[in-house]
């Protein structure tokens, strides 16, 4: 789906994926030319300091930390979307 055509508001990304760890997914998805202003948020359980620097290094726009409180959620993706929405205007 990364090389896919569909247009994306937005990416919620786990650290813990099957195939690929979440920051290496958010370092492909940064990589490709169409995907490069999609806002992207991970979830993890983690509180590694070094995993949250890594996933910002890599592209996020945001880390939310699990438990997640679903309001939160909605704010923070609805804040990064408008915040892409700026940046290409």
């Amino acid at each position: 789906m990364l090389g896919d055509s569909v247009s994306y508001d937005a990416v919620l990304v786990s650290n813990r994926l099957f195939d690929i760890g979440g920051v290496a997914l958010i370092t492909r998805m940064r990589a490709l030319d169409h995907r490069t202003d999609v806002p992207i948020v991970m979830v993890t359980g983690s509180t590694d300091v070094a995993l949250v620097a890594a996933a910002l290094s890599a592209g996020a726009d945001d880390v939310l930390y699990k438990p997640v409180d679903v309001d939160f959620l909605v704010d923070t993706v609805n804040k990064c979307v408008e915040c892409a929405r700026r940046r290409r205007e």
